[in-house]
């Protein structure tokens, strides 16, 4: 999608044109997406860790989302979506990464979609669903504490 301001150098430029009533209607829908409050109001996750292709170092422990407060949350940096294929066991700085077993919502739709946590050979060993949000340019999960431990969310 374009930023408010390529955005307005393509108005001006297809002012004319029947193109004009397409890009209208885009502005007004990213504008009502910014209102959305979980499009607005979240909690960053920005660590590399989170990345489906990390791994941790040899010594270093496994880390756990058993901690995690039931809330909206947009990943950033090195991870900016969760996954929606299977991703290998002792990835993401853990033992079991969690990846989306189904679609991501469309711009503007909320979905509640299916969490899998690979183990064992068993690429859906625990589940759990979560809401996503598609605000966008952008995607916010409402991330809950995982069905047990060393679960953790994964990014890509």
């Amino acid at each position: 999608m374009s930023s408010p301001f390529t955005y307005t150098a393509q108005l001006k430029s297809a002012f004319i044109t029947r193109n004009y009533v397409t890009e209208h209607v885009t502005c007004i829908g990213i504008y009502q997406l910014s209102l959305i409050t979980e499009c607005r109001s979240y909690q960053v996750i920005n660590d590399a860790t989170r990345r489906q292709g990390y791994i941790l170092p040899s010594g270093q422990s496994y880390r756990c989302d058993s901690g995690l407060a039931t809330r909206w949350y947009r990943f950033l940096g090195a991870s900016i979506q969760m996954p929606t294929s299977c991703v290998p066991t002792h990835r993401c700085g853990t033992h079991a990464p969690g990846w989306l077993q189904g679609p991501r919502p469309s711009s503007g739709q909320i979905r509640n979609v299916k969490v899998c946590f690979h183990w064992s050979g068993n690429c859906c060993r625990w589940s759990t669903y979560i809401r996503v949000r598609n605000c966008g340019a952008f995607y916010v999960y409402e991330l809950k504490r995982p069905p047990a431990c060393h679960l953790r969310y994964c990014g890509n």
